[in-house]
């Protein structure tokens, strides 16, 4: 597929709920041809993505985004930082006169795992992301226009590729703040994502393991 359709399936929705599963342990069962590497090509390398001009004019036309007010202000040549606005108008105004919690969600859930992805495409490694959990404080009713700035530092990339090349399998939490003009915090959120490369494969449980009771109701 060409590099426009890896970038927009991240936009189209939350992907399943992913269990945990444990950090360290190497999978060494035969994989699928389907999902095979090549022997010169052990990550998955393959052509570099959209330029960040492109990627910025594509998620501009994204209708949840615009619906929402969420507009990308600027994306760094590198895929490393990007700044996003939510400007409240008729379509994400709630009944207080204020901008709705739907609009907060949808500019601070897609952008880590777009960034993640991007990034490590130019540099040579083929993802699969996902959205593993948001968790959201709205602290202040927002009005105008509110800025989100997101970043992935170098330890976090060196950090991720590290891991996915040992281990196959990356989860990190990010944090991310939504400032109005006069500088006060509307929001905040924690995204937690999960990488994972396309030759991975979770660890088989043992069948006399006893099912996990994490997140069972008492």
């Amino acid at each position: 597929p060409s590099p426009r359709g890896r970038v927009l399936p991240l936009m189209l929705g939350s992907r399943p709920s992913i269990g945990p599963t444990p950090v360290g342990v190497r999978d060494l069962r035969p994989m699928s041809p389907a999902v095979r590497p090549d022997a010169r090509n052990p990550l998955g390398l393959g052509r570099r993505p959209l330029p960040a001009w492109a990627v910025r004019w594509m998620m501009s036309l994204f209708p949840p985004l615009w619906v929402n007010g969420v507009a990308v202000r600027h994306l760094s040549p590198d895929y490393r930082r990007l700044t996003v606005t939510i400007r409240q108008g008729f379509l994400n105004r709630n009944l207080q006169g204020t901008i709705w919690g739907g609009a907060y969600l949808s500019a601070a859930d897609p952008w880590y795992g777009i960034l993640l992805w991007l990034a490590l495409k130019s540099r040579g490694l083929d993802t699969l992301v996902f959205s593993q959990f948001l968790t959201a404080e709205f602290k202040k009713q927002g009005r105008g226009t509110l800025v989100m700035e997101f970043e992935l530092t170098e330890a976090v990339l060196a950090d991720a590729i590290a891991t996915l090349q040992m281990v196959g399998k990356w989860v990190h939490p990010f944090e991310v703040s939504a400032v109005d003009a006069q500088g006060q915090v509307c929001f905040t959120a924690t995204v937690t994502m999960n990488l994972r490369r396309p030759d991975y494969r979770a660890p088989a449980t043992s069948a006399a393991e006893p099912p996990s009771q994490a997140g069972l109701p008492l």
